[in-house]
């Protein structure tokens, strides 16, 4: 894409880890399918060892299926490549695929047939771009609020006190109820379980790290990321799976 000639991060790319760039250097030079195939396995031995990607357990099955059958011709990993069309497998590697798709900067996007289906994130209103600074610690610290809400109601300890834990609670109910007032009893909406809240937790972390890679790219505060969090799964799967696979794969 072309906000990041330079292929280093920016303001709309806060976040280019190694074997994404690695990647953006291969689009950027033309490097054909079999060249590009190549760098799978970077890109899963860099997820393989975050310790905060909120997809971790996902990832690490996938690292383990392209080691055992490589990049050969017909194997999973190879069909899988294939199903997915150049110019959206650069929007993926580059986060940027909300922003893509409001932009018509992608024409591989298609509803029919296999392959893979992605989720990206913008905001109503803005053309496709995601947040900036200020809206990013807003975000966080709600996040960080909602998220020990839910740890207080899977894994209670006694040391925070009841007017903190009820404010939290509170504050899980408003967000919740943005879409609909659930009926008491329930749990949380957006963290359903113990487990939930591990990738919960990993990818408020996440979202941190690019907080932070924005802000020393931008010093007002104001600008808008292009980037941002995005879901991605094999629209061949079963609902019920792809549900489970957007709870627990997220690219950021």
């Amino acid at each position: 894409m072309d906000f990041v000639p330079d292929l280093e991060p920016t303001t709309s790319v806060p976040i280019l880890r190694k074997a994404n760039l690695e990647f953006a250097k291969a689009f950027k030079a033309k490097a054909s399918p079999i060249q590009l195939m190549t760098l799978i396995p970077g890109i899963f031995d860099e997820l393989r060892v975050r310790p905060n990607d909120c997809g971790l357990t996902l990832n690490v099955s996938k690292a383990k299926l392209a080691k055992s059958e490589g990049i050969a011709p017909q194997s999973l990993m190879w069909a899988l490549f294939h199903a997915i069309p150049r110019d959206v497998l650069e929007s993926m590697v580059l986060g940027t695929v909300a922003y893509d798709v409001a932009k018509d900067n992608v024409n591989g996007y298609d509803s029919n047939g296999s392959g893979v289906y992605v989720l990206g994130i913008s905001i109503s209103g803005r053309d496709g771009e995601f947040l900036n600074i200020r809206e990013y610690a807003t975000l966080l610290q709600n996040m960080k609020r909602y998220l020990k809400g839910c740890r207080d109601i899977y894994e209670p300890t006694p040391d925070r006190d009841a007017a903190t834990k009820a404010a939290d609670k509170d504050l899980i109910s408003q967000v919740d109820n943005v879409y609909g007032v659930q009926p008491e009893p329930r749990k949380p909406r957006w963290v359903t379980d113990s487990q939930n809240l591990i990738f919960a937790e990993h990818f408020y972390q996440e979202l941190r790290a690019r907080t932070r890679a924005l802000c020393q790219l931008d010093q007002t505060g104001l600008v808008h990321s292009l980037q941002s969090s995005q879901y991605d799964a094999a629209r061949t799967l079963p609902q019920e799976c792809r549900t489970t696979c957007l709870r627990r794969r997220c690219l950021l």
